[in-house]
Parts: C-alpha cells; structure tokens; sequence
C-alpha cells in the first residue's frame, strides 16, 4: 500500500521518462534507459544525500 504523496511522487516520476520504460520503473544506466534495474548501490546513495540534504545527524539506511 502506498501512500496518496507517494503515490503522486511515482506518477510525476513516469511522466517526466521521455521514453517509458518497459521493463523497470527505475531502470539502469547514466540515462535511465537500461535493460537492468538500478543497482543498489545507487539507492543506497540516495538515502546518504536525502538524509545530509535534510539534516539528519546519525546513519540511515535503506531497509530491503
């Protein structure tokens, strides 16, 4: 279940795919237009900049 602004987070994240994706909603590659999902060591470094961008002191992770 996902919730209402989340939700809206992942349509304006389809609608600004020039090409849409067939596959992966997050698909790999500099251009995001892989064959293959995004590794996960990119979500990992999303968390790290989300957290340092919103101030927060001690570690976070992303959970699986």
């Amino acid at each position: 279940m996902l919730s209402p602004t989340l939700l809206e987070e992942l349509r304006e994240h389809w609608r600004r795919f020039q090409r849409k994706p067939s596959t992966w909603l997050f698909p790999g590659n500099r251009w995001h237009t892989g064959n293959t999902p995004i590794d996960t060591k990119v979500v990992w470094n999303a968390c790290q900049q989300a957290a340092q961008r919103a101030g927060l002191q001690k570690n976070v992770h992303p959970t699986p």
